[in-house]
């Protein structure tokens, strides 16, 4: 090798270093805090068209409970509609027991 053999770690700290040199305009860049994500961005939604009663609650409750999806439930087609017009949404999820329209 020219100039003799490289220390233990130099190049590591050679790619550090030129990753922010003054000259490069860049620096050390620091996380965003833990709200900062979460503010910026709102969970997916997510579209449940199913009847309402007991056996739909008790087939959903996992899902409802989930803090990272924003769960929405409407019981016919009509206000599935209306509801992929007014808003963004993720996945719809239909249940058997709802006629096709």
């Amino acid at each position: 090798m020219i100039g003799g053999p490289a220390r233990p770690g130099a190049r590591a700290e050679a790619r550090a270093e030129a990753r922010i040199s003054p000259e490069s305009g860049l620096g050390p860049v620091s996380a965003p805090g833990p709200g900062a994500l979460s503010a910026a961005k709102p969970p997916p939604s997510v579209l449940l068209l199913a009847l309402p009663g007991a056996e739909s609650e008790e087939m959903f409750a996992d899902l409802s409970r989930r803090e990272d999806l924003c769960l929405l439930r409407v019981a016919n087609a009509a206000a599935a509609n209306r509801t992929i017009e007014e808003m963004p949404v993720a996945l719809v999820v239909a249940c058997p027991e709802i006629p096709a329209s």
